[in-house]
């Protein structure tokens, strides 16, 4: 896949989009923290 003009690449996006999830932790609707690549603890 060829990258035309400014366009990031697929790659490029998913690691931007991996880098903001890392960031969060995620609790589901049973509260259940899902944790998502680098989740730091709660308290």
């Amino acid at each position: 896949m060829k990258n035309l003009g400014n366009q990031p690449t697929i790659t490029e996006l998913i690691d931007d989009i991996v880098s903001h999830i890392s960031k969060f932790c995620w609790k589901t609707n049973k509260g259940k923290i899902l944790k998502l690549f680098v989740c730091e603890e709660e308290g």
